[in-house]
């Protein structure tokens, strides 16, 4: 398998509450391998005072399947987001505290996955364990094709956190 098969296989579309965040914080997410080599999309957006004042959501949109995932394609994707959640988004998130209602979505072409946040370390632990989540909900084989968790559910469930 190429290393390159990666980039053809992930999506990350990152929203921001416009509000808050500024152009400079859009930029820092727009970071290598990010910016040039996935699909990356930032956008702001308005949403209801139901929201934090720092809300933000995340999408892993991923071109396969579910089961079609190899692990070693998806090794190689957990370490960029790794690197890139613990360097750009951080950076973006620090200081902040107002989390209500953010998330994570993790989407294949036959299964979605969402995961409710209210922290930035919450935010920044799940996405350096997609591979543990993902691991997760594919071992368990449940025949659902929505998956709805608060953070405290799915780290309970998986095995290890980075």
């Amino acid at each position: 398998m190429n290393e390159y098969e990666k980039y053809n296989c992930l999506r990350l579309d990152i929203t921001l509450l416009d509000r808050t965040y500024t152009y400079e914080d859009m930029k820092e997410l727009m970071t290598e391998p990010f910016h040039s080599n996935y699909p990356t999309k930032v956008g702001f957006e308005w949403y209801p005072a139901a929201v934090g004042s720092d809300f933000i959501s995340i999408g892993l949109v991923f071109n396969v399947a579910l089961a079609g995932i190899a692990t070693t394609l998806l090794s190689l994707i957990t370490t960029d987001l790794y690197n890139w959640a613990k360097t750009s988004l951080k950076k973006v998130l620090h200081n902040r505290n107002s989390f209500e209602e953010s998330r994570v979505n993790i989407n294949f072409i036959d299964t979605n996955i969402t995961i409710y946040t209210f922290s930035e370390d919450e935010i920044i632990k799940i996405v350096s364990n997609i591979d543990n989540i993902i691991g997760y909900i594919k071992e368990n084989n449940f025949n659902d094709k929505d998956y709805d968790f608060f953070y405290s559910e799915i780290v309970d469930k998986c095995k290890e956190f980075k």
